[in-house]
């Protein structure tokens, strides 16, 4: 019966461990929005097209999406604590 609360600890710790990954995950995966938005600029006034190269995600709605999603994880967070 010891184990029930030294149990829980660890899945508290493996949790919050959860929480800061997909924080992380989701820094760079702005970070990685945030180049592409850069290399669309050059290539722009390069006069190419980041379409030719696949790559024709629009930065804004990315990153609008971005902090809706992170918005979701802070109210999730706040549920949990």
């Amino acid at each position: 019966m010891n184990k029930a609360p030294e149990a829980k600890k660890e899945a508290i710790s493996a949790n919050e461990q959860n929480k800061i990954r997909i924080k992380k995950l989701k820094d760079v995966e702005r970070e990685n929005n945030v180049t592409r938005h850069y290399f669309d600029e050059v290539l722009e006034y390069l006069d190419y097209n980041l379409s030719e190269f696949n790559m024709d995600e629009n930065f804004e709605e990315s990153n609008e999406e971005y902090n809706r999603e992170e918005d979701k994880d802070d109210e999730e967070i706040s549920r949990n604590d």
